[in-house]
């Protein structure tokens, strides 16, 4: 049965549709993956709740390991061509350190879960790929059109009295001087400013969220002013270029992208105070 035909049975309300529900854990990550398997749980129980008219039959519950094999993958797999069901992926987030889970499965019809619902402030670990250095990173979460924007500390220490100011802005970086007035050819088109208590190594703060197909059209501007643990202050910028796709890791201070702009009147600015939630 392939998708298509998948996708009729749902609409139709039939009251056979069955469903293996995939979750993913990371034992090397203890405190990480309790809180995902609890959002995973959750997440299919919310589904159910708007799908009533279909089965969950048989849960799966992968221990990852870093490049071993998802052997309660293939076990899920396998149920779902015994049963006639189709997979339900709880979630293809990154759970503590490790990496997200891209399925490419072709052997039966499957649906990813989106993301849970998170307050700005959501901390959680960055990544084991993310740059020792601060950066912007986009949760491409199961390839969506909106990526969760977070602030990700990389470093080897702590920053606290975090504030980040977001700009979404028009213009053509590469052709403006240095140094230019407030009446320059920039068109700031949205604003927001966010406050972090403490932002500690290694972990990231949610901050923003990203629509390819609308923010993609417009420079997206961050500056950050933060304190380091001996209680000098620093500040950072990085420009995200038009058409990004939202996914992946932009460095504060990377010579591609610490590019001059003039100062900007900061009208409309939308703030908000964060907690820090560990």
């Amino acid at each position: 049965m392939n998708a298509r035909a998948l996708n009729k049975r749902i609409e139709s309300n039939q009251a056979d549709i069955r469903a293996v529900a995939y979750y993913r854990r990371r034992h090397i990550d203890p405190k990480s993956s309790q809180q995902s398997i609890s959002e995973q749980h959750n997440s299919v129980a919310a589904w159910i709740a708007h799908h009533p008219n279909y089965e969950v039959i048989a849960e799966y519950i992968e221990d990852e390991i870093d490049f071993g094999p998802r052997n309660a993958l293939k076990s899920a797999i396998d149920e779902c061509r015994k049963k006639n069901a189709f997979l339900l992926i709880a979630s293809t987030e990154a759970i503590g350190q490790g990496p997200a889970f891209h399925p490419r499965i072709f052997s039966v019809p499957f649906i990813s879960l989106p993301a849970p619902p998170r307050a700005l402030g959501y901390i959680r670990p960055s990544p084991l790929d993310a740059p020792v250095a601060l950066s912007l990173y986009f949760d491409d979460h199961a390839k969506g059109l909106v990526s969760n924007v977070y602030l990700c500390n990389g470093m080897n220490h702590s920053i606290n009295d975090v504030t980040t100011s977001l700009f979404g802005a028009t213009a053509n970086l590469d052709n403006l001087p240095v140094a230019k007035s407030v009446e320059s050819d920039v068109l700031v088109t949205s604003t927001e400013t966010r406050h972090v208590r403490s932002l500690f190594a290694k972990e990231m703060s949610l901050i923003s969220n990203y629509d390819v197909i609308f923010d993609g059209d417009f420079l997206l501007i961050c500056d950050i002013a933060y304190q380091v643990e001996e209680g000098s202050k620093a500040k950072a910028r990085t420009i995200v270029d038009k058409g990004y796709n939202g996914r992946g890791f932009v460095r504060f201070g990377h010579p591609e992208n610490a590019k001059a702009i003039p100062d900007i009147a900061r009208t409309a600015d939308r703030t908000t105070n964060l907690l820090s939630f560990h």
